[in-house]
């Protein structure tokens, strides 16, 4: 009866753990790495038969190129905007500056308005700085939102594969 008490807890912990992890992607905190996490902790629980090693490496080597394609994207989408590499460095300054800031005032959605606002705000900066033209500056600002928000999808989409191979993995062992 314990046992399959603690069996059932421990799967609910399982969804809940996935569930987390891409709710968390949206407000610019670390998702993947829950859900990696939660791989890391199935694998455990089940001796690594459901979840092995080559699996947890994959959901890893997958984490972090989400991070690198968030902390890449927004610069990227600058420069596409025709912006200067001060824009480019006020993206990305502005980007974690904002996200920061955002999480004192308000802690979960703050984080991710925080870094928006950041990096259109760092863009904008940069760009009229550089160029002394509010057109141009403002052009560079969008282009880092846009930016932004394209990789934060692409990073969900990355957390929605983790998901769907750690349940692949549960599911076709079990």
């Amino acid at each position: 009866m314990l046992e399959d008490l603690m069996t059932v807890l421990g799967w609910a912990g399982f969804g809940v753990g996935l569930l987390a992890g891409l709710l968390m992607i949206p407000l610019g905190l670390g998702g993947n790495f829950v859900i990696l996490g939660t791989g890391v902790i199935a694998a455990l629980a089940t001796h690594f038969t459901r979840v092995g090693v080559v699996t947890l490496i994959i959901l890893a080597i997958l984490a972090v190129v989400g991070e690198l394609i968030e902390s890449l994207l927004g610069v990227l989408a600058v420069r596409r905007f025709g912006a200067s590499k001060w824009a480019m460095l006020g993206t990305f300054l502005g980007g974690i500056a904002g996200g920061i800031a955002g999480s004192g005032l308000a802690p979960i959605a703050g984080s991710l308005v925080g870094a928006f606002v950041g990096a259109f705000l760092g863009a904008f900066i940069g760009e009229l700085a550089y160029r002394r033209r509010v057109a141009g500056s403002l052009r560079a600002g969008w282009g880092a939102f846009l930016g932004r928000l394209l990789a934060m999808a692409i990073k969900f989409e990355i957390g929605v594969v983790m998901v769907i191979i750690l349940i692949w993995r549960v599911v076709r062992t079990g």
